[in-house]
């Protein structure tokens, strides 16, 4: 069952005895039939808010041209440093394999409390 929802009823503000629902694209304020200015962006009360809504778009049109300029280059150095860190870690195990035997011990030693410690915490 689905509740109405009291809505105050809106006056035009450049004509008080008008009662209107639309509203300005632009700055919300309310407006009637007389006073809306009807374009392919919507409703507003006058060229001014007209304008701001242009140039608004304006804004966000070269904003997201910028952000899909800027996508390649991120996602270029995202990679490389993803890369980087895998043949950090491709070198570190090839140094580990030709390590001496007595060096093998002393670091599974050294390290084994580190080992516990961090296992530990997924236990």
């Amino acid at each position: 069952m689905a509740r109405k929802v009291e809505q105050r009823l809106s006056f035009c503000l450049a004509h008080q005895d008008r009662p209107t629902d639309t509203r300005c694209a632009a700055c919300l304020k309310p407006i009637c039939e007389e006073c809306t200015l009807t374009t392919e962006e919507g409703k507003f009360c006058g060229n001014d808010c007209y304008e701001k809504r242009l140039k608004s778009n304006e804004r966000v049109r070269v904003l997201k041209e910028e952000e899909e300029r800027e996508r390649g280059p991120r996602m270029m150095r995202m990679l490389m440093g993803w890369a980087l860190k895998i043949l950090f870690l491709v070198a570190l195990y090839f140094v580990y394999q030709h390590l001496p035997v007595t060096w093998h011990k002393w670091l599974n030693k050294s390290f084994a409390g580190l080992w516990k410690t961090v296992t530990g915490a997924f236990k």
